[in-house]
């Protein structure tokens, strides 16, 4: 399948967007700052039924600020640098993972359009590959690059804050080093010679009467 069929595919897949009513609580000046405030903050709460919910309004919510013209540079950096707060509160479970990388490569597809400092946040990742932050931004600008692989580089990128389990993070190497022979053949010292059986067709002999 080439690039042409998967921007196909994509065009066809109906994107994500806010209601009526979720359009007039954004139009409401009074308001829609507690609700971002809210809804990208619950992403890394401790609760990952709470994450997955908020997830599906983060995108619609980015893309209806960016078409109002309020998106600047401050809310930039703090809707995008929630998600990667999410990945690294619920980073070991592979469903809010999944999601959350999903989330933050299209936060970060939508924003980079507007030359805001989303690349400072991936590069004040510690340990971030530098090079696959340019092989990302390469990619996007070229847009001949299938989602998935999109989504490879992305997760290298903020591999180093993904959560872990608790017995991942503490996990120590578990080195087992050659054990000596439990039993030993010993030989015996008195071994007559008639007693040994040479050859398995004597077991089946007759024994003289």
């Amino acid at each position: 399948m080439n690039s042409d069929d998967n921007s196909e595919k994509q065009s066809n897949v109906k994107e994500p967007k806010l209601s009526e009513i979720g359009q007039l609580v954004m139009d409401n000046e009074s308001v829609y700052p507690a609700v971002i405030l809210v809804i990208f903050s619950g992403l890394s709460w401790d609760d990952t039924s709470i994450c997955h919910k908020f997830s599906t309004f983060c995108l619609p919510i980015v893309k209806y600020m960016i078409e109002k013209g309020r998106v600047t540079n401050e809310l930039a950096v703090f809707m995008f640098s929630r998600v990667l707060y999410g990945l690294q509160q619920h980073g070991e479970h592979e469903m809010n993972q999944y999601m959350l990388l999903g989330l933050g490569l299209h936060i970060y597809q939508t924003l980079v359009k507007l030359n805001v400092c989303v690349n400072q946040v991936l590069t004040n990742i510690p340990n971030a590959p530098v090079e696959m932050i340019d092989k990302l931004k390469r990619c996007l600008e070229e847009r001949k690059t299938s989602e998935k692989k999109l989504k490879d580089i992305f997760k290298k990128i903020v591999s180093p804050i993904i959560g872990v389990s608790l017995g991942e993070k503490f996990k120590r190497e578990v080195k087992i080093e050659n054990l000596p022979q439990m039993f030993r053949r010993r030989r015996k010292e008195n071994d007559n010679s008639e007693d040994k059986i040479n050859d398995i067709s004597s077991l089946f002999r007759p024994q003289p009467k």
